[in-house]
């Protein structure tokens, strides 16, 4: 059936497509999602076609994503797409562009209303993904747009953790200054750190363990100069 909708969309000239059925419509839809062309796509717009429906699993934008396909997936939004839409796994479109590390593709969606702490069915969050896959512009897009830092998926894991596991050192940094809490335990009773450890990413456990203390110190510090204040 794939390979038929490919077919199609390459023997069905545009000018024939308000006369085809609404199926046919439907079924040339994510070909043209996965194309360079926009005409087609915005002649499926014109004839009404279903923008949310999948194939394959996924939506159109969906394939937009997974093809690196930024005008496309422009497009589909500004005709309706849904930026919050899941694929039938019911991971949300946003995960895509996380786990890719698509930047535009992240921006438009944001941009669109694409809600950054929806979780999967495991709970993971799309900045769990771009800690993982060491996407270092994506999380700052998803943190600035209020992805909440210190989300817990169904194994109480955070981002920080997923970046430490991968040794993604970079990302860690970042996450600590966004106010990543190394003190939350995952299922296993692990900090990040100890995650980092037992992966053995040096570079990562040293970091978290470093800025931490830097962070507490500064704490510390601030908590001094206050009190200091409040009493002269």
């Amino acid at each position: 059936m794939f390979l038929w909708r490919h077919l199609l969309f390459k023997i069905i000239p545009l000018r024939l497509y308000s006369r085809l059925p609404q199926a046919w419509l439907q079924d040339l839809l994510i070909p043209a999602a996965q194309s360079t062309q926009l005409a087609p796509l915005l002649q499926l717009v014109h004839c009404g076609v279903n923008l949310d429906a999948h194939c394959n699993g996924l939506t159109p934008l969906q394939w937009a994503i997974v093809k690196n396909l930024p005008n496309m997936a422009e497009q589909l939004l500004l005709a309706g797409a849904d930026p919050n839409s899941c694929d039938l796994q019911h991971r949300p479109t946003l995960h895509y562009a996380a786990y890719y590390g698509r930047v535009k593709l992240t921006q438009l969606l944001l941009q669109a209303g694409a809600l950054p702490n929806t979780p999967d069915p495991q709970a993971q969050v799309a900045l769990m993904y771009a800690a993982f896959y060491g996407h270092l512009e994506t999380l700052q897009l998803l943190l600035s747009a209020g992805a909440t830092v210190n989300a817990q998926c169904q194994f109480q894991e955070t981002a920080l953790h997923f970046a430490a596991y991968a040794g993604q050192a970079p990302i860690v940094q970042l996450l600590l200054k966004a106010g990543a809490n190394n003190r939350l335990l995952n299922v296993d009773g692990c900090t990040a750190s100890q995650l980092a450890q037992a992966q053995h990413f040096s570079q990562s456990a040293t970091m978290i363990n470093d800025l931490n203390y830097l962070f507490a110190k500064a704490t510390n510090e601030a908590f001094h100069q206050d009190k200091s204040v409040s009493s002269c």
